[in-house]
């Protein structure tokens, strides 16, 4: 199942969650046996705004992070197109004879890069083509350093290139840089007590429950 899918199933899950949390918050409070409301004190009112600001926040922190990271990842796609664009011009420097093989090197290093990201989220896919692209980096490598001795350009064709090589390792490791498990969980925890105490607070008014409403309009339907 690719990731979408994964998130789509999760977000169900979660939904169905806080349904169910919400009708249980509504039925403890609402059961005879509790001496008051869970809403109703003004100790537990402080707990509940304490719950909900607390879940706020982490929201907040979770969004900001995602938009940092989604930042930095457009930011090192920018910096790696203007790096392979230098190598490239930096070709120049070198004798005509030796760039034909180079460029053609380059092009192909170019479809593999492009073809990685074409295949996510195929993760297994991209990784493998990412191997292919590591492959065509050391050929580009070894032509590099061959012909820039030769012509005596290699201070200025192999910092490029160096670069161009580097932005690679940075952007994959940049990609398997998740927000943390624990703070995903913190969230999932929070969502379904704040939805419990929810469900809780709506008793108090003397609503009734989601599910004892449908209860209700089936058993008012005539036949």
């Amino acid at each position: 199942m690719s990731d979408p899918l994964w998130g789509a199933g999760y977000a169900l899950l979660l939904f169905l969650a806080m349904l169910g949390a919400a009708e249980a918050g509504f039925r403890l409070a609402r059961a005879p046996q509790a001496s008051h409301p869970v809403s109703g004190g003004s100790g537990t009112a402080v707990i509940d705004a304490a719950i909900f600001a607390l879940l706020g926040l982490l929201l907040a922190f979770t969004f900001s992070g995602a938009a940092g990271r989604y930042d930095r990842r457009r930011e090192l796609i920018a910096m790696e197109t203007n790096a392979i664009g230098t190598a490239w011009l930096r070709l120049d420097l070198l004798p005509p004879a030796l760039q034909p093989e180079l460029r053609d090197l380059f092009r192909q290093y170019l479809d593999s890069r492009l073809a990685t990201y074409a295949l996510l989220p195929d993760e297994k896919a991209a990784l493998d083509e990412l191997v292919r692209s590591r492959g065509v980096q050391g050929r580009i490598w070894a032509r590099a350093v061959s012909a820039g001795v030769f012509s005596g350009q290699e201070i200025l064709v192999l910092p490029p290139l160096n670069e161009m090589f580097d932005i690679v390792e940075t952007r994959t490791a940049l990609s398997r840089h998740h927000q943390p498990a624990v703070v995903l969980l913190m969230l999932l925890v929070l969502g379904v007590a704040c939805a419990g105490l929810a469900g809780a607070a709506t008793a108090e008014g003397g609503a009734a429950g989601w599910a004892t409403r449908s209860r209700s309009r089936r058993r008012s339907r005539p036949g």
